[in-house]
């Protein structure tokens, strides 16, 4: 068909035609379009797979807690909420009760701060730190052991020397093998270290031995009333023997001081306020006369 044959056709036919020539332009148009949502479909992949990822993280973050201590995220199970509100890491919170277990062990008293402490002023209950570590556990059970054996005594009590055992033995009477109660430890009490100290010149000048426990107390200050801090014992330091009497006859030399040209006199004057201050305060007599000698000085 040339152009010679288009007048010929009639109007049916024409729309015919224009429907073929419509097709064709439609297919490609259709094809072009096809293009472009391949590209949009593959662009909503990526777009499904970048939330499914944010989604995720959400998730995780959601399960991560944040220890200030080491300054780490942890996963719910590696995390150990305290009663204080604070929230710690369980290496963190391990590192930290060993560390505190040695405290405990020197000062032989159950003692827990937070690991946020001085910021944070309460305690770490024992329920909670005894499920942490069995050590403590164990540490806790030898201390409660030791104050009843201390409350319990009746005869002379020795602080077991092996290192890290917070338990004591009993000394009978006319007998010098010592046996811990808690390590179960043996020993020869005059190698203990225990009783050369006693015996080194004026180491009693200011110790005591409770008359209970026998455990050794220093007194630093204040009136004579005396309270141990192991077996709780009350007792009047005046009326108490001392350790060493050899200590107390030669603690006269230890207060000796000097005194500028011109001031020897006032020494007898001193020693003496000393001794009568002393029956009442307990404070130690040197200490009393470098006071009254100091005040001598001023006024001079």
């Amino acid at each position: 068909m040339d152009q010679t044959d288009v007048p010929k056709l009639d109007a049916a036919e024409l729309r015919s035609l224009g429907a073929a020539l419509s097709v064709k332009e439609l297919k490609k148009q259709l094809q072009e379009l096809q293009v472009d949502l391949r590209g949009c479909v593959e662009k909503s992949e990526l777009v499904d797979a970048f939330a499914k990822r944010l989604e995720d993280e959400k998730t995780r973050r959601s399960l991560l807690s944040y220890c200030r201590i080491c300054c780490d995220w942890r996963l719910e199970d590696d995390i150990w909420p305290l009663t204080c509100g604070h929230i710690v890491c369980v290496q963190c919170l391990s590192v930290h009760l060993e560390s505190q277990m040695e405290t405990m062990r020197s000062s032989l008293k159950y003692h827990l701060p937070c690991p946020y402490a001085p910021a944070c002023t309460h305690e770490i209950r024992f329920q909670d730190a005894a499920a942490m570590s069995d050590a403590l556990r164990r540490l806790w059970a030898d201390l409660q052991k030791r104050e009843r054996l201390l409350r319990e005594a009746k005869y002379q009590v020795l602080e077991c020397p092996k290192a890290g055992c917070v338990g004591v033995a009993y000394l009978e009477k006319g007998r010098r093998t010592a046996m811990c109660f808690i390590c179960e430890h043996t020993w020869e009490a005059d190698a203990g270290g225990q009783d050369q100290e006693w015996q080194k010149p004026g180491f009693s000048r200011h110790v005591r031995r409770c008359p209970k426990c026998q455990a050794p107390i220093e007194k630093n200050g204040g009136c004579n009333h005396m309270k141990c801090t192991q077996c709780g014992r009350d007792f009047d330091w005046a009326a108490s023997q001392a350790a060493d009497s050899s200590a107390s006859n030669s603690a006269g030399a230890e207060d000796e001081f000097s005194l500028p040209q011109g001031f020897e006199g006032l020494g007898e004057a001193v020693r003496g306020f000393s001794q009568f201050t002393a029956a009442f305060t307990g404070e130690a007599k040197g200490v009393c006369a470098t006071v009254m000698v100091g005040r001598t000085w001023d006024k001079e």
